[in-house]
Order: C-alpha cells, then structure tokens, then sequence
C-alpha cells in the first residue's frame, strides 16, 4: 500500500509542477519508485558506443553524454538520458527538462545506486569508480555547467571530477559544476540527488616579472657643473691693458629630494685652483694652482619598501563569473643616487715682459659631475594561485541530497620578483688641462681643471610580495541562499593554497597569504564589464575637428569640456549619448579661460558639474570649480581652494570614480582612495581618504573609471585591463587585472571617461569616438 501511495504523489507533484522530487532509493524494504520510468530514453555508453547510432536504443547508444543531451532536446518534452558506467572525458552542457542518470549496467538493464560510503571515500582518481558513471573533463577548466534551467532537471547518480592543474604554473582554476541565471525558487528547478562531486586542485600562480630600467634612464640624476676660468674686463680697463683672469669652482650636484626630505645628498663642487681673481698690471702675474675635484654624489640610504601581500584572501568572481585571487604588490623602486660635484677649473697666469709678447693663459675648466645611478625597478608582486571549487552557483538556487562535496586544494601563490639592482653612477667628467706659454728662458702654465665627481649609486628595487594562495571552496555561493538540502549533504576535506615566497631586494617584502578554505561562501559578484563588452555603437565616430583640444574631460550625462593651447575651457553636450551625432544649443561656448595654468584636471563623472583643478607647482592644492548646472553653457562658475590639500602635484595622475571618489597614483606606483563628500570646497575628506588601496599602478599609461568601481587600466602597449574596487570606501584593495582588449585604441591622443560606462577618445584624426561598456545592471 505505501508502495502505490509514494507512486500517486510522485504522479501529483510533476503534474502539479513542484519541481523533481528527491528519487527516493529506498522505500521500507520495497524497490524503489523510478520517477522517470515514463520518460523518453535516450542511451550513451563510452565502452560500446558512436555517436553516429540513433542513441534511442539500449543496442545503439551515443559515445558522448553532450551527443545524447542534444539528442534529447529534439523531443521537446523532459526526457532520461541513461549512461553507463564509465568515464567520460567532456565537458557537459545541461539543459532544462533533460534528467541525467549515471552508473547503468552496459546492457542498461540496471544501474548501480552509489553508496553512502562511496560518496565519503576520500578517492579522487576517476579509475576508483569503475562501477559508477565518472564525467571529467581534462581539456578545461569547467566539468559541467548548467545555465537558464528554468523547467525541472535532475543530475542522478553521477560522479564528478574536477580537472587537477597542481602540475601547471599559471594559475588556472577548477570547477566541478557552474550553475547561473536558473530561477531561484522555494522548490529549485536543478536538482542534485546522489552525486559525488571531487574538486579538482587548482594551479600554482605564475611568478612576478622582473623589470629591467632602460638605458636611457638608467642615469636620471645630474651632476654639477665643472668650473669655469674666464678674461673679464671693462673696455677702457683693456685699453689700459688691465685684465682680471677669473677662475670659478665647479657647481654643486642638485640633492634628491622628495615631498622636502633629502634622500641623496648631491656633490660638492670641488674649488677652483689659484686665486680666485688674478690682475694683470706691469708684470704682476696670478697664481696658476690646479683645481680640485668634484665630491661624488650620495648613494641613498634609504632601501625601498618590498611588496606587500595582499590582504584578501577570499579573492572574488568577476562579473563573466571568473574567479580572480589577489596577487602581491611589487617593490617600489630604489631611490636614484645624487649626481657627482663638478670639478674646479685651474688657476690663470699671464706672460707680461716688456720684450715678449704679453699672454694670458687661462686655466683649464673643470669637468662635469657624473650622473646619479638610477634605483633598480621594484619587481612585480607574484600573481594568484589557481583555486579550487566543487559547486559554484549564480541567480539560481539548486537542490541537493544525497550529496558529498570533496574539496580540492588551492594553488601556491607565485613568488614575487626580485628587485632590479641599483646602477653605478657615472664617472665625472675630465677636467680639461691648462695651456702654456714660453718668453726667452721663462715657461707659464696655467692650472688644470679637475675632474667632476661620481655620481653615486641608486638603492636597489624592492622585491615583490608572493601572491596569495588559490582558496578551496565546496559551494560558493554567488546569490545568497543558492541551495537547499532536501537529504544528506557533506562538505570534507580541502584547503587553501600557501602565499607565494616574496622576491630580494629592498626591504620588507612580504609571504603571500594562504589561501581561504570554506566549504560555502558567499561572494559578491560585481555588476560591470564582463570581459570585453561592448555596446555594438562602441567606437564610432560622433564628430570632426576636435585635434585642437590639449586636454578633453566629461563631467558625465553627455557633457564635455575641452581646452586650448590659449587656455579656453569650452562646453559640449551630447544629447544623444547613445553613439550618434547630437549637440545641445550653444556647444562649443567659451566658458572660461587661462586654463593651461593647471597641471590637470579631474571632473566628477557622476555628471553634478563638479570640476577639480591641481595647481602645476608647489603647493599644489586642489581647487574645485562647480557650474550652476549641466543644460547648458555655464551660467556661473565659482572656484574655492580645497584646504589642507597640498602636494597634489606630485600625483602621476589622479582620476574620478564619480560621487566625490578620486584616485590618485603616486610616482611610486600606490593607488590611493579619496573621497570629497560635500563637493563644495571645505575640507570635507571621508575617513581613509589617503588610503593605499593598491600598487604597482605607476605602469600605467593611463587610467580612468566609473561610478561603479570598476576601473580600466591601459598598459604602454594598449593592452585595456578591468579592475574592481568593491566597497568603494577606501578599505578594500583593487582586484582583478583582467585583460579585456589589446591595442586599444593606439592612435588615440586623448581617452577620457564620461561615466555610466562610456568612454569618449579623441584621435590622431580629430575625430570625437565614442564607447560604452555594456553594463548588466541597466
């Protein structure tokens, strides 16, 4: 009687449209109930089978679980695909309404249920299930994936076996089974009941590179000038045949400073030989002494900071469902040495008898100081290990019983690279000799010039910090509460992979951290650039002769400023902003001038008018400009100092994430977070404004942003790079360092951010492109 009763509520619920119940494997001591025995079959079998029989009967199965899925989808209605026992080395699409059941007899006349003791069993090599159905995948990264199931489907008594890539330095990462975009729902559409599942091992992290100074900089510092000696005198005085002979010590190497700290103290310039003054009158004759050296330049005794290791050891998924770890920041760069001193120039002398011709021998000059050596680069912090994950779940809940989750390991982080070697300074100039001079039996020789100093010797880079270890996750979970356990679920074993070891070089480079190891979490999927994105109107051109600008920026919603070589600041509005021609009334209005005074100019791209101006030379504060409105040419502009903001100047770039959030890059690479939270010139900076959230960004050619945190990084060659900043509050490092383009825009003179995901470039033709990244939350 249950027997027929467990039947009626099976029949019930698929009529009804509950979704798939668990399949129960045992009832009383009764055989159990099939709930797909009125189904279409569809047969595979790796052993016995082609993929060119029909796959409809138990004699002429498919070789391939895909072949028979895409078989099953021609009926158009739910349908069984049974497989028998074996491996099978494929990648696995599921689709909805097609219920996969594994472990058959080769004869498909029984399959074998996987035990509760099989499912522990700590095994992981496909060959230790011969009598279960095995799926593995040794040609990618992903064994199944099952995307848009909106309509029952069940995974039955199968095991799944991620891809090891422990051999491999590259950082890849494994997963077992990737659902997205399958309705959540109080009873999930997919279905997981009986099914082991072993993670695979994620791959080591590839190491940091090393940075090689090239030649042309690897002397960056000067070195003083050697002195002179030079005939001097008023054009009576010569008439009168008085002269003064000066000789002039050499010039003293700049020290190297930074932000008012002397880091290499440069060179003294050596004194000149002789007198200073020498005067020629009836016979009197100067001193010809030689000059001395120039004192080299310091070398600094200041090491560079070593990388450090990246706090977040969780890593995250970007928004085309990649996970990306956090990678170790690299070495800042050796401080350079001061240039050598130059040398002093010799003493003059002068031959004055009445009976020989009178001559004035000046000395020799002095030779140049030698060039500072550069500070070796820092080397690049080692990049992430691969991870590992058993079941990763996005928009979508799943259902699962029956089931054990075997974690896999994180890869080890890459090591950081060493720290380039500092360089020798340059050696100084010779300093020239001085002349001579014979009357009858009387020789004259004027001093020598004395060599210039040495530069000294740059500090070596710092090395770069290891990257953190590959995490090991059994569910993540990229919606929150994306499955439900209707029956046993186990999560064992597993666990992060170690820090990468930091490279020499400098000081305090850091370990990598370990990896996280958690059977679920729950990450934050970033809505934004899912790799490279675009809207299909990206890159076409919405109008002509715009090469006079020197400098284009955008406020946002379609407003664009530009300035002149004569330092007019012009207003544009795009009222289309949709990659088509359309200019508001008035566009092209001068709206300011003198313009050019600025190093740079930062507007808000969150489109509130606001325009932030740095100052070119010390103290370089940060003044705010803000319009009456944005519909049209400013009506008013006001201008306030911001306080307590000097030093912007120094910044290599600094750029806006919208709603008062700016970047700034330091010349040594730091990524720092702002943010002005009245926009209104006081001094109204959030807590953690200052705040480091980044390095190794000085590499950059350019970089800009939106308001959504998400940051695009072009390297010197154009390779286009996507970051995230995840909270936005100036606590969390910048991730990611996904490559989404390559020679991006090259000929471009001008690339500027107009925000909600478009980005307007100005050509080497003066044509105005416009851009949009296709963003999922709009």
């Amino acid at each position: 009687m249950k027997k027929y009763l467990l039947l009626i509520f099976v029949i019930l619920w698929s009529l009804v449209g509950l979704g798939a119940p668990v399949w129960a494997t045992e009832v009383g001591n009764h055989p159990p109930v099939d709930p797909f025995a009125d189904l279409p079959k569809i047969y595979v079998s790796a052993s016995a089978g082609k993929d060119t029989n029909s796959g409809t009967k138990k004699d002429q199965p498919f070789a391939t679980i895909s072949k028979g899925i895409a078989e099953a989808m021609k009926n158009n209605k739910p349908t069984l695909v049974e497989i028998t026992a074996g491996v099978y080395d494929e990648a696995v699409d599921v689709k909805p309404n097609i219920h996969l059941r594994g472990s058959y007899e080769k004869d498909f006349s029984k399959f074998t249920v996987i035990s509760a003791k099989d499912r522990k069993s700590k095994l992981r090599k496909a060959s230790d299930y011969a009598a279960y159905t095995v799926i593995t995948n040794s040609k990618g990264n992903t064994v199944i994936t099952a995307n848009n199931i909106t309509s029952n489907t069940t995974l039955n008594n199968l095991v799944v076996i991620g891809t090891d890539f422990d051999t491999r330095t590259d950082g890849t990462s494994s997963y077992a089974i990737k659902v997205d975009n399958s309705t959540a729902q109080a009873t999930p559409f997919l279905t997981l009941d009986t099914v082991k599942v072993v993670a695979g091992n994620g791959a080591k992290g590839k190491p940091g590179a090393s940075r090689t100074t090239p030649f042309a900089s690897q002397h960056p510092t000067k070195g003083g000038a050697g002195g002179k000696s030079e005939k001097q005198g008023r054009d009576d005085d010569m008439k009168a045949g008085m002269w003064h002979c000066i000789s002039f010590g050499g010039t003293a190497a700049p020290d190297f400073v930074v932000g008012g700290s002397v880091l290499a103290k440069g060179g003294a310039g050596g004194p000149a030989g002789g007198y200073e003054e020498c005067y020629q009158r009836s016979g009197a004759t100067g001193s010809a002494g030689g000059g001395n050296p120039g004192a080299p330049g310091a070398s600094p005794t200041q090491a560079a900071a070593g990388g450090k290791a990246n706090p977040d050891t969780a890593g995250m998924f970007n928004a085309a469902l990649i996970w990306a770890g956090a990678k170790g920041a690299e070495g800042e760069t050796g401080i350079p040495g001061a240039g050598g001193g130059g040398g002093g120039a010799g003493g003059s002398t002068i031959i004055n008898w009445f009976f020989c011709k009178s001559s004035i021998l000046l000395g020799g000059w002095g030779g140049d100081g030698g060039r500072g050596g550069a500070g070796g680069l820092g080397g690049l912090g080692g990049n992430p290990g691969g991870s590992s994950f058993g079941l990763v779940v996005h928009n979508a809940k799943v259902n699962v019983s029956n089931v054990a989750i075997h974690l896999g390991d994180g890869g080890q982080g890459g090591n950081g690279a060493n720290g380039e070697a500092g360089f020798d300074g340059e050696a100084g100039q010779p300093g020239a000799p001085g002349k001579q001079d014979k009357c009858l039996e009387d020789s004259r020789h004027s001093g020598d010039g004395k060599e210039g100093g040495k530069g000294g010797k740059g500090a070596d880079g710092g090395g770069g910090a290891g990257g953190n270890g590959g995490v090991s996750v059994g569910i993540a979970c990229l919606t929150k509460d994306c499955y439900k356990a209707t029956g046993d679920l186990e999560l064992m074993g597993g666990k992060g992979g170690k820090g990468g070891d930091p490279g020499t070089g400098g000081k305090g480079a850091e370990v990598g951290k370990t990896g996280l190891t958690a059977e679920t979490k729950t990450y934050t999927v970033p809505s934004g650039i899912a790799g490279a994105s675009w809207v299909s109107e990206s890159g076409n051109v919405i109008d002509t002769g715009w090469g006079y600008a020197t400098d284009a920026f955008s406020t946002g919603k379609g407003v664009i400023y530009t300035v002149n070589s004569s330092g007019y600041l012009r207003w544009f509005k795009n009222t289309t902003n949709n990659g088509t021609s359309g200019w508001a009334a008035g566009h092209a209005s001068i709206v300011g001038s003198d313009w050019t005074q600025f190093k740079s100019l930062v507007a808000d791209i969150s489109g509130n008018g606001v325009i932030y101006a740095i100052a070119k030379n010390a103290p370089g504060t940060l003044a705010i400009y803000k319009g009456s409105d944005q519909s049209g040419p400013l009506s008013s502009v006001t201008s306030t100092v911001i306080p307590d903001t000097s030093g912007w100047q120094t910044f290599k770039s600094v750029f806006s994430g919208g709603n008062g959030i700016l970047y700034a890059i330091t010349e040594d690479g730091k990524l720092l977070w702002y943010k002005d939270t009245k926009q209104d010139g006081t001094a109204s900076f959030a807590p953690g404004s200052g705040n480091a959230i980044g390095a190794g960004w000085a590499r950059f050619k350019q970089v800009l942003a939106d308001e959504r945190g998400n940051i695009y990084a072009i390297e010197p060659d154009g390779t286009l790079k996507w970051y995230f900043d995840p909270t936005r509050d100036g606590t969390t490092w910048c991730v990611g360092g996904d490559v989404i383009e390559s020679d991006w825009l090259k000929n471009a003179k001008h690339i500027f951010s107009g925000g909600d995901g478009v980005v307007y470039a100005i050509n080497d033709k003066g044509e105005l492109l416009w851009n949009r990244f296709a963003i999922d939350n709009k």
